[in-house]
């Protein structure tokens, strides 16, 4: 099977589709930029056998689309999947709309895809307009998480074929952690959006004063004013006695991959309700984190949310909390009784197996192929 995906933005959801699919029996080409292409190049398969189309190479969105469409015809590709599509809708659905093979498109934020925007605003409006375009012309969907799938059957209109594939995967087993303090791990960018950083530094504030034993580990990149703003107060904070570090790479998933390894135990800070292009959003309901994913990569428990629905997979190793006070409250136990933490990142190893390579592959594959034989895909010329 010769295989188009396309992505400008998500590695790791790349690194999911290229072990998917990588077979002695497929081609895979990547339609993405040269930073991905360095970050593929440096994964475990790196080795593997694929061919590379990047924007780096072209002066408009428009040229590359165009020598991507030139490359699904020399090449032959049989079906193409759009791992992430948030920008130049118009352009992608003059692309998409020349196609004559299986389409399939990751929907990462599925009221925005799937419902129709209750506004006014032309903008909003017009990106409704292609994204329901694009979605018409699709032979299936793919969305982040299996609770998902029945999400879009019962509450949406779309009727094709839904799959299901994690943001990340585990490929090996991490190391029980070595550090004597309890290292708290907090990944993802900080700008003041989608995490209550606020709440973060007060708790962390609070747990420092209490207990000297407990570190703090954000990772990611500092994002616009607001991130400045956050990152200034994490500064003032080390400077009053608490112990917080700071790692971000953009180039190299290295510093990620060593400080997600080296922690005990991850804090997700979610703000659960959000809005995409003004369109409600709800994490664990239509929208997923990463992060839970990446718990899984590493064998992690979690603290999270009360409000964050779980995944039934991975609910033994993840632990919530209410307010300020539980959250502390609940650190300080999980420090002063280190059982609690070895019981949950045990549970995390167990739960990890059912991200591995071969489990998602035996999830996912056999019915994807089954779908783009030729006798199985239907409609391709909405």
């Amino acid at each position: 099977m010769n295989v188009a995906i396309f992505d400008l933005q998500h590695f790791e959801m790349v690194h999911v589709l290229h072990h998917v699919f990588d077979s002695p029996l497929n081609n895979i080409s990547f339609f993405t930029n040269q930073n991905l292409v360095n970050k593929i190049k440096s994964s475990t398969l790196a080795s593997s056998k694929f061919s590379v189309v990047v924007t780096d190479n072209s002066d408009s969105i428009d040229d590359f689309l165009k020598v991507c469409l030139d490359h699904i015809s020399k090449n032959n590709i049989e079906v193409i999947v759009f791992n992430t599509i948030d920008i130049h809708y118009k352009n992608t659905w003059s692309f998409i709309k020349q196609l004559k093979i299986p389409v399939f498109i990751t929907i990462h934020n599925i009221n925005t895809w799937l419902k129709p925007p209750f506004t006014l605003n032309k903008k909003a409006l017009s990106f409704y307009y292609y994204r329901k375009k694009m979605v018409a012309k699709t032979a299936g969907l793919i969305v982040q998480e299996e609770l998902f799938i029945d999400y879009v059957k019962n509450k949406t209109n779309y009727k094709k074929p839904v799959f299901a594939l994690p943001h990340t995967l585990k490929e090996k087993e991490t190391p029980f952690p070595k550090n004597s303090k309890l290292v708290v791990a907090i990944p993802g960018g900080i700008d003041g959006h989608r995490r209550n950083n606020d709440f973060s530094l007060s708790v962390i504030e609070k747990v420092s004063a209490k207990n000297k034993n407990i570190q703090f580990v954000f990772i990611g990149s500092i994002i616009g004013v607001l991130g400045q703003r956050i990152f200034e107060q994490m500064q003032e904070l080390n400077k009053k006695g608490c112990d917080i570090l700071h790692y971000y790479d953009e180039n190299s998933n290295k510093v990620f991959d060593e400080q997600m390894s080296a922690c005990h135990i991850v804090f997700l800070p979610l703000i659960v309700e959000t809005k995409y292009e003004g369109i409600t959003e709800i994490y664990g309901a239509t929208k997923v984190t990463g992060v839970l994913y990446d718990l899984m990569r590493f064998e992690k428990p979690c603290i999270v949310p009360h409000d964050l629905i779980i995944p039934p997979t991975m609910q033994n190793s993840i632990v919530s909390y209410k307010n300020e006070d539980s959250f502390v409250n609940l650190l300080l136990d999980l420090e002063a009784n280190r059982n609690k933490i070895t019981e949950l990142i045990t549970n995390a190893k167990t739960n990890s197996e059912y991200y591995t390579v071969e489990k998602i592959k035996g999830r996912f594959l056999k019915k994807f192929t089954a779908l783009i034989s030729k006798d199985s895909v239907l409609s391709l010329d909405n």
